[in-house]
């Protein structure tokens, strides 16, 4: 989500659910659609559309330094705070990662159920990464699979991790129209 418009639709192209691959006519279908308008119209209330990393983002950062929130859930979602600011970076979740698939499928919930310990891997290589990529000061970890994350393999990372539960959402709906 950009701005209410649909970016990378993800999940919702895939008919058959997120184990299903990208269906090419409804990634068209929902690519540029403007959700955050179609909702208002709809509702007749003010409606505010972003991606779930950035929810997260505002309801977790403590607004110093550089910090990365990823969202582990049915994909994987990142967002980049700096010094309290919510900065606009691409979505990752679409880019190959591993093996030629994406960081949604490499580090979504349906790799997770098939092997924890290669989901923990992968994802230890992918925080590094962004980490290195962002200079980030601490990493905030959210959505339904952050207490999945073994933190031992961060035990000798140079940054902060924060575990956060999904009420770090809660908060950052709350922090949206204060914007």
């Amino acid at each position: 989500m950009r701005e209410g418009l649909v970016v990378e639709p993800g999940n919702l192209s895939r008919s058959a659910g997120f184990t299903s691959e990208i269906d090419p006519l409804l990634l068209a279908e929902w690519q540029n659609t403007n959700l955050e308008e179609a909702f208002r119209s709809a509702c007749h209330l003010d409606v505010r559309v972003v991606n779930d990393a950035t929810l997260a983002a505002l309801g977790c950062s403590e607004g110093t330094g550089n910090e990365l929130v990823f969202t582990l859930g049915t994909g994987f979602g990142i967002a980049l705070v700096a010094n309290g600011e919510v900065i606009k970076i691409r979505d990752v979740g679409a880019e190959v990662f591993c093996e030629g698939q994406s960081y949604d499928r490499v580090l979504g919930e349906y790799a997770r159920s098939q092997d924890e310990g290669r989901w923990n891997g992968l994802l230890h290589r992918a925080v590094n990464n962004f980490v290195e990529e962002f200079n980030a000061d601490t990493v905030h970890l959210g959505g339904g699979n952050s207490r999945r994350v073994d933190l031992t393999q961060f035990s000798d990372a140079a940054f902060r991790i924060v575990v956060n539960n999904n009420d770090a959402t809660l908060r950052g709906a709350v922090k949206l129209f204060d914007r």
